[in-house]
C-alpha cells in the first residue's frame, strides 16, 4: 500500500473525483476497492454467469477511466450504478446479437449442406430413373418431380388410381434399392 493511498481512503467519492486529475491511478484503485464487490453483484444479477460478470467488472473499470474526465458527476455512487447497469445491458444486447448472427450462420450452413445433399440425391435419383419399368418411371417422375396428384397422374396416363399408387410404391422401392446397391459399390 502506498503512503499516498491513506490520504484518499478518507475522502468522499466526490472529493476523490476532484483529485482525479492529480493522480488518476490511485483514485481508480480506491474506487475499485470501494465498488468492486457491488459492481460484481450487479453484473452477476444481470449476466447470470460468474466468469462473464468478472470480465464485465474489469471492462467497467477500464471504461470508467475514460469516462471520469468527461462528465460532471455530482453523486458518484448513483452515476456509477447507472453506468455499470448500462454496461451490463449493452453486453447482453451484444451477446444476443452475436448469438442471432451465429444461429443464422449455422442455419445457413445447414441449409446449404442440406440443399447440396438434396441436389446430389436428386441427381442420383434422376440418373437411376431410366432403370425403372416405364410405368413406374412415369408415375414417379410425375408424382415427385412434377408434383402431380395421384388423380392427375391417373388421368394423364389413363390408368386407375390403384395402379398409380402401386407404380409409385414399387418405383420408389426399386429406386431405394438401386441407391443402396450404388452406395455399397462406392
Amino acid at each position: 500500500m502506498h503512503v499516498f493511498d491513506k490520504k484518499y481512503r478518507n475522502l468522499s467519492d466526490e472529493e476523490l473525483l476532484k483529485r482525479y486529475s492529480e493522480s488518476e491511478n490511485l483514485v481508480l484503485e480506491e474506487l475499485y476497492r470501494r465498488y468492486h464487490a457491488l459492481t460484481l453483484g450487479l453484473a452477476l444479477k444481470y449476466l447470470k454467469d460468474k466468469d462473464e460478470a468478472k470480465d464485465a467488472v474489469s471492462e467497467i473499470f477500464l471504461k470508467l477511466k475514460n469516462q471520469l474526465g468527461r462528465h460532471q458527476i455530482k453523486s458518484f455512487k448513483s452515476w456509477f450504478y447507472v453506468f455499470s447497469k448500462n454496461y451490463c445491458f449493452e453486453y447482453i444486447r451484444k451477446s444476443k446479437r452475436q448469438r442471432i448472427i451465429e444461429e443464422k450462420y449455422q442455419n445457413e450452413k445447414i441449409q446449404t449442406t442440406y440443399d447440396h445433399d438434396l441436389d446430389t440425391i436428386l441427381a442420383r435419383v434422376r440418373a437411376l430413373l431410366p432403370e425403372l419399368k416405364r410405368d413406374q418411371k412415369e408415375c414417379v417422375e410425375k408424382f415427385y418431380l412434377e408434383q402431380k396428384s395421384y388423380q392427375e397422374i391417373a388421368q394423364l396416363l389413363s390408368i386407375s388410381l390403384n395402379q398409380v399408387k402401386s407404380h409409385i410404391q414399387n418405383g420408389k422401392r426399386n429406386l431405394l434399392n438401386n441407391l443402396r446397391s450404388e452406395n455399397k459399390s462406392s
